[in-house]
């Protein structure tokens, strides 16, 4: 074998090796390592965990956080490998490796990887704000204490790991890099479009995304927002610069949507100028109204909005999915107005 050849030889191998990219890059996710800096109970059945490090100043969408989601990983009993290591943002890997973690940690034991569940951030503050409790910049997650007994396996296990989450303890938390994506980041579903009159309606699941968006609406936002919660101590302050009004529903020990779906009704049938006209520059949709079996699949169904007015509703599967046949089916409102979003559903185990 001549020296060209076994050059060129070596030089092809070395031509089908990857190239690696940094994480910061590569990867629009990255999963960042926070610690717990304050962990308070606002009402209840609440808790809001004060998450730190210089980490999150990789994080963001270009604009306002909204309903923007992000992956907390619960840790597993028996943790020992960071599943994680390729979109860290200090990591340089395969870019093949920035699409693929979710695969190779879903093939793991979930007594090793842990659980992965999602939450809204419920505020998110930059470096040298104010309000912080030190130098790094900061999120607040705050997390529904739903402590059933028995324990299932594999549910509420967020729940019970915020229930025992003392200050110091850490947790890795998967969100959106802000080199790599914007405004148009898939992890946000709040898209009013051209809509000035809204509709928001949650429980508490969906309370930190609906709260979250009413702090950053601007002036010219007008409508009303629903947030129902286990009971009148779990209502919060919010502070916002729209003119949409917050009516906060008291749950007590009736089953889920008791006092939401009701309210929802009445609101549109005692105040028709919300969605008057609502259909005005909406583009026609032909088809069926299709009932979403929310047993057998998850109830997601978003869309930018159209036209003047503009829903946006989620939390137990089931009372979203009939407030979305009412919507739709009984009032027209065209299903490129409303998002519908089943963040749970009451039976079912967490996925």
């Amino acid at each position: 074998m001549s020296v060209a050849t076994d050059q060129h030889r070596t030089a092809a191998r070395a031509s089908e090796e990857p190239v690696l990219v940094p994480a910061l890059e590569g990867s629009p996710r990255l999963a960042v390592t926070l610690t717990v800096g304050a962990r308070t109970m606002v009402g209840e059945n609440l808790v809001r965990l004060t998450l730190t490090s210089p980490e999150p100043r990789h994080l963001g969408v270009g604009g306002p956080p909204l309903d923007v989601r992000i992956k907390l990983i619960i840790p597993g009993p028996e943790a020992s490998v960071d599943h994680f290591a390729a979109p860290r943002p200090d990591a340089v890997s395969d870019p093949d490796a920035f699409a693929g973690w979710y695969r190779d940690w879903a093939q793991v034991d979930t007594a090793e990887r842990g659980w992965m569940r999602t939450y809204s951030i419920r505020e998110m503050r930059g470096a040298g704000h104010p309000g912080n409790l030190g130098e790094d910049p900061e999120l607040d997650i705050d997390m529904v204490l739903h402590l059933e007994e028995p324990a299932v396996p594999g549910s509420g296990v967020a729940a019970r790991w915020a229930a025992a989450a003392e200050v110091g303890d850490t947790i890795t938390m998967l969100g959106p890099n802000r080199r790599l994506v914007g405004p148009d980041y898939g992890g946000i579903e709040f898209r009013p479009g051209t809509a000035r009159r809204l509709l928001l309606a949650g429980d508490e699941t969906a309370l930190p995304a609906i709260c979250a968006i009413l702090e950053t609406l601007p002036a010219g936002f007008t409508g009303h927002a629903f947030i129902e919660v286990p009971g009148a101590r779990d209502e919060q302050r919010v502070l916002s610069r729209s003119d949409v009004e917050l009516t906060w529903l008291a749950r007590g020990d009736a089953p889920h949507g008791t006092p939401l779906d009701p309210a929802v009704r009445r609101l549109l049938d005692e105040r028709p100028e919300l969605c008057q006209d609502c259909s005005v520059g909406v583009p026609s949709e032909t088809g069926e109204f299709e009932e979403v079996d929310i047993d057998q699949t998850i109830l997601w169904e978003t869309t930018e909005g159209h036209g003047p007015f503009y829903a946006w509703l989620a939390g137990e599967a089931g009372v979203i999915t009939t407030l979305r046949r009412h919507l739709v089916k009984e009032l027209g409102v065209d299903r490129k107005q409303v998002s519908f979003m089943g963040y749970w559903r009451k039976g079912r185990v967490e996925g």
